[in-house]
């Protein structure tokens, strides 16, 4: 038996990477854009932190599959309603801007890389 073998034959039950974490995403999302993660957690409504917010918090749901609640907590303890508007947000425009859609394959790319390591 190969390590190749063993691999093909258990397919759908090998066992999953943990997701990213919440703070990894922060992290990753506050480099890019060139915001303090404080910042990202703060109540401040600048055009360029909001986006960057909900960007983050986009990713952290469906990268980092994190709830709505837990998501909402790691942003300065928003409400849940506040995480759920800006996955909308995010889903509607990926849609229709091709510039957000490749940012948002690089920053996927980018914590996906980062939970392999």
């Amino acid at each position: 038996i190969t390590i190749e073998l063993a691999q093909q034959a258990l397919g759908p039950l090998a066992a999953r990477p943990a997701p990213t974490s919440a703070e990894t995403v922060q992290g990753i999302v506050s480099e890019h854009f060139k915001v303090t993660i404080e910042e990202l957690k703060s109540h401040r409504r600048d055009r360029h932190l909001v986006q960057a917010r909900q960007i983050a918090m986009y990713l952290c749901r469906t990268v980092a599959e994190g709830s709505f609640p837990a998501i909402a907590e790691k942003f300065g303890g928003r409400d849940h309603s506040t995480v759920m508007h800006a996955v909308r947000v995010i889903e509607g425009r990926r849609a229709s801007d091709r510039a957000l859609a490749d940012l948002l394959l690089t920053l996927e790319s980018a914590l996906r890389r980062h939970a392999a390591a």
